[in-house]
């Protein structure tokens, strides 16, 4: 049953949420305002949210304390007795992300305002993405994950994934049941951490000290069928003395969500609001509904001499039957059961309207019940953490390891295909041939192309396997009384595999490639290829079904493998300890330390796939290499001033690292941080740095792939007698090729897109400084940061785009633009064929705006409340690519407001929660059609709300959390297509990975028991 709130109620519910927003005017809205878990170690900040923890810090009163003495805070290495960071820090605990039901570790991150731009998730398991389908990463400030710096408890995560553009890390490998608290750092840190941190570092903080035994149990369950998921997972540990270990393991699995399964995604649509013919209805929409029609294959359908010609099997192949609405051009001169009669416009013999897209070979009716949204996944993980207290030299040490093992499978359905080779003219079976009707009375035939449905020819679903191994070990203590050091190396090590079924070209080529033999009997022309099979796509059931006989699919298609390799190996240590000193009676501290890394990738695709033998899908070659870093860094904290008039604390920071790479060669990066606390309520602070990141092995060494592109949009000459004239190069450069000014006007077939990896890349560097305050009045449990960003990205490593190597070629007088020699030989037909769009240092990103973060706390005498907020504000998102720079603020994907804001109340053994997100609104260019002056595409979004309550109840040993998301069923704006835009994609009608919910209401339940 579908439960429809009423607007009103929807409407009220977000004016008390900004009303509670406008309450607090010095709270603006804060994860970031220096919260308490933050300053804790993990043991004791384990303590707020789990009893378990809670228990074992009880049977250690000395850890916990040594724990609550010094402790190690993302942005720095120095060890403080007490917080205060001047880099701007959000904080996302296990118990908010559990009360607002996100259940993984990439829902959470997401899920955070910080996460701009378009988002790789599962809703991009049908593409071309890093680490192949399936694989989720984060991008913080709309970077890119490659510049996203992974971190888990401080230390890197290796990249894992399919496929030769895997470089970025997986966050399915980690569990979201192992993760205590999230700690993202929202500033350039490549001094402190190394390469890769250009938009900021994500240290993701685990349960390490368990002492019992727990079981967890979670669903999520939307309202509508599709994504359900499911999880258990438990874990077990003792902490001892001396030693502490633990074990657990996870299991999750989610099911898939096809098109079909949500209204605004239940077939492809192609809105317009304009009339073009002037009959009174908006085009593409049904006359008696008025909603959208469904797009999608068109098929049943062959370019021929006359064009496109469908085949219409009412139409009689023997007798002309002039009745038939059909009928047309004598039955095109004799070929039986083709006409060009369109299924649209006026019937001819009663003047009614066929509508667009009615025809049951025009609408894609079987595509969206196959065609995935999100695919079916399943994960399995082990993990064990262990320490154990010792000493050395009459010092302290400890012993420790960090193990994880996940195993994802994906299978992914990405919808069925077309199919389109071009049959000779001397095919036997070519009825526009010269075997033909047509043929034989012209005494020549003409080659055809048939587009077939792949409904029965090809299976459309893929699988993807992935093993992953980490181990870390390593060793820490005190050098001295004042000295203290940690050490440790790490290995990890991802095994991927991915399979697909795909036609091979040879053998389609040579299937087509058929004649009668002196029996009348089809076959293969050419018998170089064994056990050909000669094929026939003009019948009924292969145009109109997608059917062929099974010895003919054994022939073309293929099942086929691909696997990826890729290990990483670290080792890392640094000391840090008090230096000097000063007058003021403060220490100078000091951290010096040492790091080496090596990455490797090796994937071999399927040996057709690295011979161009997939006909109509991507291919790839073997893409291997290795790189290695050695760096050396170093950090001093001087405490300036302490305790005078107006300054209560002034530190100052700086950090520097010398990075050397195998392949790129060295550099230098530093930052310097001011923490300024003029008051006890009052804090200032900024930071000031350099970042970089080196060309990472897939852009290095990343061999050749291919992919298909529409050229509609595209191609500067389609049409392009209908946009310019004699004189611009647009013009003068098209009619040099030979072609007309209406080329393409009929349609035009797609070309190949080539992406490969390039060993001259140039390393990315940036500049970047932040600016804030933080108020925290003493009494009042109020925090509240105001934090400015600037990150300025130079030489950003990219593929151009073929939009712009086409615009910029024919833009150029006599195709004079380097960008030409990208663009290979137009065919015979004058029609685009290949397009080099390789790795380049292609140009700028400048990113600035400001986050405004609030936490308040406050215990009363029967409950207690806590208000956690955050808002950020894209000022600007500035990108140049050469000589061409456009701004993506307010564009999709980059609105320039985002924010959430969490009410919690505390009362005995219940917590009751709330959620407000608000993704802001957004728009593009507006398109017009030909001849109209109306806005034909929706190109606008307005803001968006989601709402999620939940509930919690812990008694003893039993825990219980229901969530219900998107309370509203609040559903993901359509938006038109061929938009123009720079960096969004638009799929199932709408804009997925952007931060909108793509499920409708859901219901979280979470269930935990200890024994």
């Amino acid at each position: 049953m579908r439960v429809n709130f009423p607007q009103a109620l929807q409407t009220s519910l977000t004016a008390a949420a900004l009303g509670l927003w406008a309450l607090l005017p010095a709270t603006g809205v804060a994860e970031e305002a220096e919260p308490p878990p933050i300053v804790e170690d993990e043991a004791v900040a384990a303590a707020e949210d789990d009893p378990v923890a809670e228990e074992s810090m009880g049977q250690e009163p000395e850890a916990a304390q040594r724990a609550m003495e010094e402790v190690v805070v993302t942005g720095s290495r120095i060890r403080r007795n007490e917080f205060s960071s001047a880099s701007p820090i959000t904080v996302i605990t296990r118990e908010q992300s559990a009360l607002a039901g996100l259940l993984s570790t990439e829902d959470i991150l997401q899920d955070s305002t910080i996460a701009a731009g378009q988002q790789i998730d599962d809703s991009f398991s049908g593409f071309v993405t890093d680490g192949g389908p399936g694989a989720q990463s984060v991008s913080l400030r709309g970077l890119g994950a490659n510049r996203t710096l992974i971190l888990v408890n401080g230390k890197r995560w290796g990249p894992s994934g399919v496929r030769g553009s895997t470089n970025s890390v997986d966050l399915t490998a980690i569990p979201s049941s192992l993760v205590q608290r999230i700690e993202i750092l929202k500033d350039g840190a490549s001094s402190i951490y190394g390469a890769d941190a250009i938009a900021g570092v994500i240290n993701l903080i685990t349960r390490q000290r368990v002492d019992d035994f727990q079981v967890n149990l979670q669903m999520d369950l939307p309202q509508s069928a599709g994504a359900e998921s499911y999880g258990v997972d438990f874990v077990w540990g003792t902490v001892q003395d001396t030693w502490a270990f633990n074990i657990s393991a996870n299991f999750a699995k989610r099911e898939n969500l096809v098109m079909d399964q949500r209204g605004f995604s239940e077939c492809e649509r192609r809105p317009r609001i304009t009339d073009q013919d002037g009959d009174g209805t908006l085009d593409n929409t049904h006359p008696d509904t008025g909603e959208p029609l469904c797009f999608g294959f068109v098929h049943g359908f062959v370019v021929s001499p006359f064009g496109w010609v469908r085949y219409e099997p009412s139409l009689s192949g023997a007798e002309f039957n002039p009745q038939n609405p059909y009928f047309s051009r004598p039955n095109l001169f004799g070929v039986p059961y083709y006409t060009t009669v369109p299924v649209h416009g006026l019937d001819p013999f009663n003047n009614q309207p066929l509508f667009d897209n009615e025809g049951a070979y025009y609408r894609d009716e079987r595509n969206p019940s196959v065609d995935e949204m999100v695919p079916h996944a399943k994960l399995f993980s082990i993990a064990s953490f262990a320490d154990m207290d010792f000493e050395i030299g009459g010092r302290n040490a400890n012993a420790y390891y960090e193990f994880y093992y996940n195993h994802r499978s994906t299978k992914f359905n990405t919808g069925y295909r077309q199919i389109f080779p071009r049959v000779s003219g001397n095919n036997p079976t070519n009825p526009f041939g010269i075997h033909g009707p047509l043929g034989r009375a012209l005494g020549r035939g003409f080659s055809a192309q048939p587009v077939l449905p792949s409904y029965e020819l090809l299976d459309p679903t893929g699988t993807v396997e992935i093993d992953r191994f980490t181990l870390i070990a390593g060793l820490n203590g005190d050098l001295t009384s004042e000295w203290s050091y940690d050490a440790y190396g790490g290995y990890s090590y991802s095994d991927g595999s991915y399979e697909s079924q795909q036609f091979l070209s040879d053998r389609v080529a040579a299937s087509l490639n058929a004649t009668l033999d002196a029996n009348g009997n089809l076959v293969c022309a050419d018998n170089s290829i064994p056990g050909c099979v000669p094929a026939n796509l003009f019948t009924e059931d292969a145009l109109l079904r997608g059917r062929l006989p099974a010895e003919v699919l054994d022939f073309i298609r293929k099942d086929t493998q691909g696997a990826t390799v890729y290990k990483t190996l670290q080792f890392s240590g640094y000391a840090t300890g008090p230096l000097f000193r000063l007058p003021n009676g403060e220490s100078v501290s000091a951290v010096f330390g040492l790091e080496w890394r090596n990455e490797d990738i090796e994937d071999v695709p399927d040996p057709d796939a690295q011979t161009s033998n997939f006909w109509g899908f991507t291919t790839a070659g073997i893409t291997t290499g290795d790189d290695s870093v050695t760096e050396l860094f170093t950090e001093l904290e001087v405490p300036l001033l302490k305790n005078q008039p107006l300054v209560e604390e002034l530190i100052l920071n700086g950090s520097g690292r010398w990075t050397s790479y195998k392949s790129y060669g060295s550099d230098f990066t530093y930052r310097l941080a001011l923490d300024y606390q003029t008051l006890p309520a009052l804090r200032l602070r900024g930071t000031l740095g350099t970042s970089f990141r080196a060309p990472d092995v897939y852009e290095q060494f990343l061999a050749n792939q291919t992919g298909f592109l529409s050229a509609t949009g595209r191609d500067p000459c389609i049409n392009y007698g209908e946009d310019t004239e004699p004189g611009d190069a647009v013009y003068d450069n098209c009619a040099a090729q030979g072609l007309p000014p209406d080329h393409g006007s009929e349609g035009s077939p797609g070309f190949v897109n080539l992406i490969g990896g390039n060993p001259d890349l140039e390393a990315e560097t940036s500049d970047s400084w932040t600016a804030g305050v933080v108020i925290q009045p003493e009494g009042l449990g109020l925090s509240l940061a105001y934090s400015w960003f600037n990150i300025d990205l130079k030489n950003t490593v990219a593929n151009p785009s073929s939009t712009y190597i086409l615009g910029t070629c024919y833009g150029s007088v006599g195709l004079s633009n380097p960008f030409c020699s990208r663009i290979a030989p137009r065919d015979e037909d004058g029609f685009l064929t290949s397009i080099d769009a390789s790795l380049l240092n292609i140009g700028r990103q400048l990113n600035r705006g400001f986050d405004v973060d609030f936490l308040y706390e406050k215990e009363f005498s029967t409950f207690d409340l806590i208000i956690d907020g955050t808002v950020t504000r894209l000022k600007e998102y500035r990108v140049q690519i050469f000589d061409t720079e456009y701004d993506n603020i307010g564009h999709w994907g980059y609105p320039e407001w985002s924010g959430s804001l969490d009410l919690r109340v505390d009362y005995r053994d219940w917590s009751f929660f709330w959620r407000v997100r608000m993704i802001g609104d957004s728009a593009e260019d507006p398109v017009y059609d030909p001849g109209t002056t109306n806005v034909d595409r929706p190109f606008r979004t307005k803001n968006e709300w989601y709402h999620t309550p939940a509930v919690r109840y812990r008694k003893g040993d039993w825990d219980a959390i229901v969530t219900v998301r998107n309370l509203f069923d609040n559903q993901p704006p359509l938006v038109g297509d061929n938009v123009p835009r720079n960096e969004t994609s638009r799929i199932f009608n709408t804009l997925p990975g952007v931060g909108y919910d793509l499920f409708g209401r859901s219901y979280v339940l979470q269930v935990s028991r200890r024994f």
